[in-house]
């Protein structure tokens, strides 16, 4: 993670950062963009599930991977221009368009707790995910909410306010929670872990310092020593699985 801000300007993402609504709020990412590298070699085959404004995907592309993009929506903006990515617009909530033991790799990044919100499950979005898996291949989730997260505490508190339009996450999760949904599949849990402790949309709001790489900086230290420290209330769990 201490090569990010580098990354950003050695491989020419500062169109990506800007993408976000500040540096702060993009180096959210730090953890996700880390894992991928270390875990997923650039000539595997991977997929970007639920690729949403296509941050992840772009990110991917430069470093030099070639990956898959999908969502239910239009291609992104970000990555109309990237010839490295294949996107695919789903026609469907929960049956992917590949072959079975397609990819090397799945990356779903903030995508699980919304399945059902959109007619969709996490057990079917799941065994569809395995389907599309090598065996052997490695399933990546990151942002998945924590139950509890004092920041999705602080979020419900405000919306039954009428303070914010905002309300916390549908469906949040404990590591039992989500080791239940893994009980059907064959899918083994090699890693995981907390993060996030700051509410890094808020403090990306501070005029002045939102683009400030040293701000970010000490943001992101400052962020760390918390989840160590404050692990159970931590915004995010990541998971990563292997195929079996």
């Amino acid at each position: 993670m201490a090569a990010f801000y580098s990354t950003l300007r050695s491989r020419g993402l500062v169109r990506h950062a800007h993408h976000w609504a500040s540096l702060v709020a993009c180096a959210q990412e730090r953890l996700v963009y880390a894992k991928a590298l270390e875990q997923v070699s650039p000539q595997a085959r991977c997929l970007d599930w639920g690729c949403g404004n296509g941050h992840f995907s772009y990110f991917l592309a430069e470093q030099g991977y070639h990956p898959d993009a999908y969502a239910l929506s239009e291609i992104p903006p970000l990555l109309h221009q990237e010839k490295r990515v294949s996107f695919v617009k789903g026609e469907h909530r929960t049956t992917l368009p590949y072959a079975a033991a397609a990819f090397d790799a799945v990356f779903a990044l903030g995508v699980i707790e919304h399945v059902a919100e959109h007619g969709g499950s996490e057990t079917g979005s799941l065994a569809e995910l395995t389907r599309v898996l090598k065996p052997g291949g490695l399933l990546l989730i990151f942002h998945l909410p924590n139950r509890w997260s004092w920041i999705e505490w602080a979020k419900w508190s405000t919306w039954r306010l009428g303070l914010t339009e905002t309300r916390e996450h549908v469906r949040r999760f404990t590591q039992r929670d989500f080791r239940f949904l893994l009980k059907d599949h064959p899918l083994e849990i090699i890693e995981q872990g907390r993060y996030h402790v700051l509410p890094r949309a808020t403090l990306g709001r501070l005029p002045l310092l939102r683009d400030c790489a040293a701000f970010a900086r000490m943001v992101d230290a400052i962020d760390d020593a918390l989840a160590y420290a404050l692990a159970p209330f931590t915004q995010n769990r990541y998971f990563i699985l292997r195929r079996n």
